[in-house]
């Protein structure tokens, strides 16, 4: 998500967050919150929350195509000349995508067994 970028931008700097959830047929935008601050107060761990910054960890998307890229590289929340994304990797169609069903593995409903069927590419 485009957010994702300026999440970690605030929560390296120990602000609250918050992220859009996608609810099917919602007629309201839900968010998911997050406070840091009281995380690390109620986690026995109280010197993390008195820290103003700690280390930003890189974000490097999984994309498919040079089009989400850019579009990425546009409109994504973070600061600086990148908006917060350190680099991408590159899926290509062998790899299925995201949700895409196991490669390879069919299940036989009448044999109650799986098969394996790969080619010379997987």
């Amino acid at each position: 998500p485009m957010e994702v970028p300026g999440i970690l931008d605030r929560l390296a700097r120990n602000e609250d967050v918050k992220m859009a959830i996608d609810v099917d047929d919602a007629q309201k935008v839900y968010y998911s919150h997050f406070s840091p601050k009281t995380f690390w107060e109620n986690s026995g761990n109280p010197d993390m929350a008195a820290k103003e910054v700690v280390k930003r960890p890189n974000f490097l998307p999984i994309v498919s195509s040079v089009l989400l890229a850019q579009a990425m590289l546009k409109r994504a929340s973070g600061e600086g000349p990148t908006r917060g994304i350190q680099g991408f990797v590159i899926e290509f169609p062998t790899a299925g995508g995201h949700n895409a069903p196991p490669r390879g593995f069919r299940y036989d409903a009448v044999a109650k067994s799986h098969t394996l069927s790969l080619n010379d590419k997987g």
